[in-house]
Formats: structure tokens, sequence, C-alpha cells
């Protein structure tokens, strides 16, 4: 599958907004084809369900229906277009993953971003390929059940990956990728390697599944990768942990002696392991 067969619809009741969006899709590292466009949400239902998109970017705070109503709306309907809201406050992001969003983007849209869901966009697309194709090589050869497909993606996890639920797709993502964690409510961002993956989990559930040696709870709500660690900052008697991309993060007092002892044992570890002079 090649990126130009990504297609999209894109629904906004502002005039301005519509047309950012699509100078921000035309201009996209990711090429997409802009298949329709609608500015309200029953014309945006009617489009999606005429054309199958691979993608709708739909305004959140839309007239009713808005973006997250049509959203549900199709799901009922088993369309498998992928979702990416759009809004101006974040405080929507539970609500998005709560019908499977494939992403979602805060106004003004960040070209970075964008890009960013458009590279998970078409991997996910990629992805459902290769399984479809799988499921249909076994039916072929006399398989009785398609499941067994699913299974065979599933045990080509490896010890060193983590496997998530992103919206409706599922990813395994290599430890060495993920630089920090940070939750929202129930659901947790996971950055790695430039992206981000959206997940329904607790924290003391995905550090159950790191490895302790590398992964460090920093907050209640927090953890990162000490590779990723590029310094250390005290700011009004308040310590913080400084990333390779200069990301900030604070480190709650009752979690500042562990994370210390972690960066110690870390850094502590190479000298051991250096031959005698």
């Amino acid at each position: 599958m090649s990126a130009k067969d990504l297609t999209a619809i894109i629904a906004d009741d502002e005039p301005a907004a519509l047309k950012l969006m699509r100078y921000r899709l035309q201009h996209a590292k990711i090429p997409i084809k802009i298949i329709g466009e609608a500015v309200s949400g029953h014309e945006a239902i009617d489009i999606i369900k005429a054309s199958q998109p691979d993608v709708a970017f739909l305004d959140i705070q839309m007239p009713p229906p808005n973006g997250l109503e049509i959203a549900k709306t199709l799901a009922e309907s088993n369309n498998k277009t992928q979702f990416v809201f759009v809004t101006a406050f974040d405080n929507h992001a539970i609500e998005a993953f709560k019908v499977s969003a494939a992403d979602y983007l805060l106004k003004p849209i960040d070209e970075e971003q964008l890009d960013a869901t458009l590279q998970k966009l078409f991997d996910n697309a990629v992805k459902s390929q290769q399984i479809q194709a799988i499921e249909t090589l076994l039916q072929t050869m006399g398989n009785k059940s398609p499941a067994i497909a699913d299974n065979t993606v599933k045990d080509s996890s490896r010890e060193n990956c983590l496997l998530v639920q992103d919206g409706s797709s599922n990813q395994f993502l290599p430890f060495e990728d993920i630089s920090f964690i940070q939750m929202s409510g129930d659901y947790a961002s996971i950055y790695h390697s430039d992206q981000r993956a959206f997940v329904r989990v607790s924290l003391t559930s995905l550090l159950s599944r790191l490895p302790s040696s590398t992964f460090v709870q920093t907050h209640r709500a927090s953890a990162v990768n000490i590779k990723y660690i590029k310094s250390t900052l005290m700011e009004a008697g308040d310590l913080y942990l400084v990333l390779n991309d200069n990301r900030k993060i604070k480190i709650s007092r009752s979690r500042k002696a562990s994370v210390l002892d972690l960066l110690e044992q870390s850094f502590k570890q190479p000298a051991r392991n250096k031959p005698p002079a």
C-alpha cells in the first residue's frame, strides 16, 4: 500500500477552520487525498457513508450532531472509517477515545502533530491490509477460522515490546523507543519515536509490563525512560528531569528518592563494566 491510497473527508462548521485544515492536509508530509468536505454533522455522515474514506477529520464542537455524535452514529453501522477529532480544547480527549478515536488534534493545527497523526493512520492502514492478506491466505489454504490470523499477528510480538491498543488498532512499541508516559484520567499518552499513542490503561498496569531497571515513575500521573534523561534541574525548590527533547518532567517529593536512586545505579553501571586500566 502507498501513502497516496489514504483518503479523507473534513468537517467543520467554521469556514476559516475548514480552509486551514484543507491547507494543512494538502501540504503534509504524508500525501492524503481529500474526497469531501462538510459544514454540518448531517452532511458529514452522508459523505462518509457514501464515500467510505480512510479517515474523517471531525470538529468536536459543531452544532449537533457534533464530531463525537457522528462517530457514535457511524460506529453502529459498522463503518470502517477512522476518526480524528479536531478541537480547541484538550478536555475532550477522554470522550474522544471512548469512541475509538484514532487521534485528536488541538486547534490551531500544528504541522508536526498532523504529520505524526497521518503517519499513524498510514501505518494502521498498512497493518490492516497485512492482517487481511494473512486471513485470505489461511482461508485459501483451508483454515477453518480467520481468527487464527489474528493470533499469528499477536504471536509476532517480541519480549522487548509493549503491546497496546491505540484507538482501533494494536501496536507493538519497543521499550527502547518509549521516552515518556503521561496520564490524563483513565488514559495514557505514550510518547515513542516522535509519535504519541493513546491508550485506556492505568499507569500501574503499564509499569508492570515495562522493565523497572529503565522506567521510573516520577509522579502519580507520569513515568520516564531514564535513557532519555539529559539532565536534572532545580526550580523553586522542585526537582525536574530534562529529557533529550528538552521536555521538563517534575518529580514529586514522594518519588524523588527512588528516581535519584535509579539514576545513580544507571550512571554507575557503565563504570562497573569498564575493563581495568
